[in-house]
This record gives C-alpha cells, structure tokens and sequence, in this order.
C-alpha cells in the first residue's frame, strides 16, 4: 500500500465519523486547512481533492499567539481566571457548577 493509499483511507475513516456524528467530539475547532490532489505523470493534479484538516492555530500562527498570553501562568492561575470569567458573565450560576464544568 503506498503513501496515498493510506492518506486516502484514514481520511475516508475520519469523514465516515463526521457523517456517522454529525461532528468530530474530540476536535472541537478543526477547518479544512488544504486539498491534496493526485499527481498524474505528466505532473498535473487530478481527480477529487483530499482535504486536509487542521486547527485554526495552526493554520494561522501570526493570529493566535498562544504563547505569549499564557506565559509565566500556571494550569491552575488559568483554571480559575477562566472560572472567574465564566462567573462574571454570569453570575446567578452558583460558583461550584461553574467549576465543575471546567
């Protein structure tokens, strides 16, 4: 089996959770990031176009700088400033439902 057999069938297998689904629950953001095509001797793209998925921040490094907005924060620092978020928009939430979600 060559390299685009086996491209070619693990994205048939992910599509076929995403029709069986209805949406892939264990990627909550994934965007079609490119087509890969089929290269014919002559050197020229063919057929139906394979997509390809990725994340958004990985698609678009430069918009989604990661790094620098949690740097120096500990799991635990971001667990409650999220927790403090979710608090502020909504606040007749109990505080421990809110935490328990998270």
């Amino acid at each position: 089996m060559d390299r685009f057999s086996i491209i070619i069938e693990r994205q048939e297998q992910l599509e076929a959770l995403i029709k069986e689904w209805g949406f892939l629950p264990f990627f909550k953001n994934v965007i079609p990031g490119f087509f890969e095509y089929l290269i014919s001797k002559k050197g020229e793209p063919y057929g139906w176009g394979v997509a390809r998925y990725c994340t958004p921040e990985a698609m678009y490094p430069d918009l989604f700088p990661l790094k620098d907005r949690v740097e120096g924060r500990t799991p635990k620092q971001s667990r409650k400033r999220i927790i403090d978020h979710l608090q502020g928009l909504f606040p007749d939430v109990d505080r421990s439902k809110i935490e328990k979600l998270v």
